[in-house]
């Protein structure tokens, strides 16, 4: 009978620790895949920034460009 109990509480711990494991490994595979969604994320925007950095150096050459031929016009400072 002692042997019994013995094999049955054995049964169960063993199936305590593979439901466990299965659940640190979900929670592995659900930690990588947001870990990598967030870093998709933050590279997007990243390159959204670098675009938006150029287009403003942009305009302000032809910002400044246009300055100059305002000042050439007008002879001197406008």
């Amino acid at each position: 009978m002692l042997a019994a109990a013995f094999f049955v509480t054995r049964w169960f711990l063993n199936r305590a620790e593979a439901v466990y494991e299965k659940h640190i490994q979900q929670n592995d595979a659900l930690h990588a895949k947001v870990t990598k969604e967030k870093d998709e994320r933050l590279a997007d925007r990243e390159a959204r920034i670098a675009e938006l950095k150029a287009e403003v150096a942009d305009l302000k050459s032809k910002l400044s460009r246009s300055g100059k031929r305002k000042n050439d016009r007008d002879g001197g400072t406008s």
